[in-house]
């Protein structure tokens, strides 16, 4: 039923759309002396003017001219839920007018942006009063403008080899408003198939293209196919001052969930972010620094529950930690108070045996590796990579600059980069042998953060693109670089063992 103001001053009808009914939320009366026209109609595409008049009858009734104000209403819920959708020429989305001798007042919209439906609020009154002796609305309607773009969602995604997924197309105006017309998606790289709107990894690790097209508007998405497997990573605060926290989440991106501990001494301060995390070898506890005011190592499980490595600590900094093969033992390297230089220590998993690592300092050492036959230890020495024998102590300077050194599985190989060691900065990524020889770029015309890992197969390598970009899968081989799209804010990637 429409509700009605004052029936003898007041009614809504549209000269474009004459016995519109109940468009409005108090709706036309038959006599209540308004009448509100649009020309050219109150419905048009996006960025259309119209010129709204308002005719004021039985005006000598009033014995004065009236003024008219033109103000936004509320969405239409049953159409939109939007607002915006037209704009009125006036200081704050109000214009006021005051009727001529005829009875009539005029206000001019633009419709906005977005497609949907507003109320267009008409409010009269008295020249000398404030108040309005009625009011009422009518919808203005913003259609889609002609189509401009293609909607692709998700626009670049990762699956493993087999699986497949939809994706969500539409075409759309140059502002993003959907129309109705049909989008074809194919496969534009020979790893992925297409029917209809769903997407199948056939052939990877690789990364693949999918063309969407209709009539001469043309776009793509991207999918990076993936081995099986997961990442245990830190991931960034959202906002400034927001904590980090630690990520374990499958390759594809599914899965993904918090491990990071919820609980820690009183005066180790907040909760700061995790970083420089590793796998034990069984792939059910981690060990990882976490960045404060201090860094302190902290162990735990998958569900969070975590403790400080080693408490109290006699340290004054404590980082970059890696389990031993065997899981009998953590490396890491820290400072004594009172000391600029750090150096390499090692304690059991339950924070016994304390020890400096059984060969002497080289100078400032960190970034410990242990060797995946637990007899060698690569790390970094005052920005140069070095290995110490585990069993005699001897040293091979490999005489390459750089920092992270990090294992391949089969030993032969020491990915490593080259980069100041410290956050933000990033450097190329280097493969070098045991002994220094055979040193070679594994990528070009990239930057990667320190902080990388191997899978179990030792055919790639994961790690965080440079300038906190996204996670690259690198095929060793080649250097073919696969992005993970879901991994903007995570860092220091490891690979969970099989």
């Amino acid at each position: 039923m429409c509700h009605r103001h004052h029936a003898w001053l007041f009614a809504i009808a549209l000269a474009a759309l004459a016995a519109a009914a109940c468009d409005s939320v108090s709706g036309p009366g038959a006599g209540s002396g308004l009448i509100i026209g649009g020309e050219p109609a109150l419905e048009d595409t996006i960025d259309a003017s119209a010129r709204v008049v308002v005719q004021v009858r039985r005006l000598s009734s009033l014995n004065a001219r009236v003024q008219i104000e033109f103000r936004y209403g509320a969405a239409a819920p049953s159409e939109s839920s939007l607002c915006c959708v037209y704009y009125v020429r006036g200081s704050s989305g109000v214009v006021i007018d005051t009727t001529d001798a005829s009875g009539r007042a005029e206000a001019m919209l633009i419709h906005g942006t977005a497609a949907g439906a507003q109320y267009l609020v008409v409010e009269a009154r008295a020249l000398d009063q404030a108040t309005a002796f009625t009011s009422d609305s009518v919808i203005v309607r913003t259609t889609p403008g002609q189509p401009a773009r293609i909607l692709i969602a998700p626009r670049d995604t990762a699956l493993f080899q087999g699986d497949s997924a939809r994706l969500a197309v539409a075409a759309a105006d140059r502002y993003g408003n959907r129309r109705t017309e049909v989008v074809q998606l194919t496969a534009a790289t020979t790893g992925v198939s297409v029917s209809a709107t769903v997407m199948r990894a056939d052939s990877g690790p690789s990364r693949e293209v999918i063309r969407a097209q209709l009539g001469t508007i043309r776009d793509s998405a991207w999918l990076s196919i993936v081995p099986r497997g997961a990442l245990a990573a830190g991931i960034s605060g959202q906002f400034v001052g927001e904590s980090g926290d630690l990520l374990v989440v499958s390759l594809d991106g599914s899965g993904r969930r918090s491990a990071l501990v919820t609980a820690q001494p009183g005066d180790y301060g907040a909760q700061p972010a995790a970083t420089n995390v590793r796998w034990d070898p069984t792939g059910t506890r981690l060990v990882y620094d976490r960045l404060h005011a201090t860094d302190r190592l902290f162990i735990g499980d998958l569900a969070g529950v975590a403790h400080p490595l080693i408490y109290p600590s006699p340290f004054s900094d404590e980082f970059h930690p890696d389990f031993s093969p065997d899981g009998a033992w953590v490396y890491f390297a820290a400072r004594l108070p009172g000391l600029g230089a750090s150096a390499v220590w090692r304690v059991h998993p339950d924070g016994t045996a304390l020890e400096r690592a059984p060969f002497g300092p080289d100078g400032s050492e960190s970034r410990p590796a242990a060797s995946p036959d637990g007899q060698w230890l690569a790390y970094t020495s005052d920005g140069f990579i070095h290995v110490r024998s585990l069993v005699t102590g001897a040293r091979t300077p490999l005489h390459v600059a750089g920092t992270a050194p990090r294992w391949s599985p089969a030993a032969d190989a020491i990915a490593y980069v080259v980069s100041a060691d410290y956050s933000g900065y990033s450097g190329s990524l280097r493969i070098v042998s045991p002994d220094g020889t055979n040193d070679r770029q594994l990528v070009t015309g990239e930057a990667y953060a320190p902080g990388v890992d191997w899978t179990p197969d030792g055919k790639y390598i994961v790690a965080k693109t440079g300038n906190f970009g996204l996670l690259d899968l690198i095929v060793v081989g080649t250097g073919e670089t696969i992005p993970l799209p879901y991994s903007g804010r995570l860092f220091t990637p490891a690979w969970r063992p099989n």
